[in-house]
């Protein structure tokens, strides 16, 4: 995922939540890029001379917490429900 540097400066936190998810984000500036956020290596892991290749992040990453939910079987449905109006 490409991000220009703007974008960085206004949402640091959501680009390092999608790092930590496992995506690689490349900084851009006029389109030119400048850097790259990968995730951290586990220090034991760089110490014990293992290397760590970037696996591309599967499909649908950003909705992984929904994997985990046993009693939301539709997501859409959930969420429509939350943003209902509530009656007092």
């Amino acid at each position: 995922m490409e991000v220009q540097i703007k974008d960085l400066r206004e949402r640091p936190g959501y680009y390092i939540k999608l790092v930590e998810a496992g995506a690689e984000v490349v900084i851009t500036s006029n389109g030119v890029k400048r850097a790259r956020l990968v995730p951290m290596v586990e220090q034991d892991a760089a110490i014990s001379g293992k290397h760590f290749v970037n696996q591309p992040v599967k499909k649908g990453f950003l909705f992984g917490i929904w994997d985990d939910r046993d009693d939301v079987n539709d997501v859409s449905a959930y969420i429509h429900a939350l943003r209902e109006g509530r009656s007092f």
